[in-house]
């Protein structure tokens, strides 16, 4: 199981860069901006609730793209750090956190890192349509088209 949420935060990453690539020719719009670091910030909070101080403290507040791109890029990298030392049993373990509104939750590990992945497929295809608005072309980012790229 630990190498299936490998591969998923993976194609969330591949995903992600993608839509920001997407969205640089219109890096100003402040919706695109709102909705990327939205997703980014979402993904840091999700793992630092999971893997307490594993990040930084971050704010709800939109950045720039450069500065998403920086922040996906450090996130990745804690992610997989957090998740090398996750064995297969870890998976279906309770966490124990608390919403931005602080209301105590419980949920399996497992059931939080599909969420993650979902969460940023939701907001993914908002970018995508704010690109198309805008007159662009958005990247691909299904999962079928990473596989075929990463999975040949």
């Amino acid at each position: 199981m630990n190498s299936r949420f490998k591969d998923l935060i993976e194609f969330d990453f591949w995903a992600l860069s993608r839509s920001i690539s997407s969205a640089e020719p219109f890096g100003e719009d402040p919706r695109l901006l709102d909705l990327i670091s939205h997703t980014l910030t979402a993904r840091v909070v999700w793992l630092d609730r999971i893997h307490p101080g594993s990040a930084p403290e971050i704010k709800w507040t939109p950045r720039s793209l450069e500065e998403n791109k920086a922040l996906l890029t450090s996130n990745q990298k804690n992610w997989l750090a957090w998740l090398s030392g996750i064995s297969d049993p870890g998976f279906s373990e309770k966490v124990a956190y608390k919403n931005i509104r602080g209301e105590p939750f419980t949920s399996k590990l497992e059931d939080i890192l599909t969420h993650v992945v979902n969460h940023s497929t939701y907001h993914r295809g908002q970018v995508a349509a704010r690109v198309k608005e805008l007159g662009g072309q958005p990247l691909p980012t299904d999962y079928i088209v990473y596989c075929r790229e990463f999975h040949v």
